[in-house]
């Protein structure tokens, strides 16, 4: 059986739908990407929240065995601005790479900019290093964004 998911997320159709099925997955991606990833949000008989990351070519789609490469575009030298972190995605850990520049700002009101990443995880990130890193934020701008994926 096959249907259809609702812009808010839950499975078009009466109730009793989502009591039937054993399995619900959602295949997604975006248009200007070859990658596409497999969620899985019921399963009788496995976990949920997994996630399968497959990319588009030209035999058709194909099992991404390191998706981590994917969120990585560091090379082999260390540079300031750029870090990399862990973020769980059910039961697989993603190594991701996250870039951040900080300057002077000549605003009464400096932007705070962040791209892939939530404005709110990012004035958290800034409250941590103003307190434990005595940083003061106030006098600058500071951006952030993942750098791939």
């Amino acid at each position: 059986m096959v249907g259809h998911v609702t812009k808010d997320g839950s499975l078009a159709g009466p109730k009793v739908l989502e009591h039937c099925i054993d399995c619900s997955v959602l295949l997604d991606g975006d248009a200007d990407s070859r990658f596409r990833t497999l969620r899985s949000h019921k399963n009788r008989f496995g976990a949920v929240n997994e996630l399968g990351v497959f990319a588009m070519t030209e035999q058709g789609l194909r099992e991404v065995s390191n998706p981590s490469a994917i969120f990585l575009s560091r090379g082999d030298e260390i540079t300031s601005g750029s870090s990399v972190m862990v973020v769980w995605e059910g039961t697989r850990p993603l190594l991701v790479e996250i870039q951040a520049l900080v300057d002077h700002s000549m605003m009464s009101n400096p932007r705070r900019v962040a791209v892939g990443l939530e404005q709110n995880r990012l004035a958290i990130l800034l409250a941590v290093l103003h307190r434990h890193g005595g940083y003061r934020w106030p006098i600058r701008t500071s951006s952030s964004m993942w750098s791939a994926g």
